[in-house]
């Protein structure tokens, strides 16, 4: 997660992907709070889950287990593409 000042007083949140670890082989997943004032702040908020019974019912639904692995080691294993140069870098693959 991260943000960014725009011209014209304004911001650009990136507050992850809903439902997936950040990346950074953490479980945890999570959600941004943004309050708006004159100058506004972004608190980011992680969340444990039971990422063990997801695996469970996501193998139970036969999901490719490239999704699973994500989801047991906070890893992303698809979708690289779509990751910035600086976020693809820090990850394990």
């Amino acid at each position: 997660h991260w943000q960014r000042p725009l011209p014209g007083d304004k911001y650009f949140a990136n507050v992850g992907v809903i439902g997936r670890p950040e990346n950074n082989g953490k479980t945890q997943v999570g959600y941004t709070i943004l309050e708006v004032s004159e100058t506004p702040e972004f608190t980011h908020i992680p969340i444990e889950y039971d990422y063990r019974q997801l695996a469970a019912e996501m193998r139970a639904e036969k999901l490719p287990e490239e999704f699973v692995e994500t989801v047991l080691t906070g890893w992303w294993t698809t979708c690289l593409e779509i990751l910035p140069a600086k976020e693809r870098i820090r990850g394990k693959f």
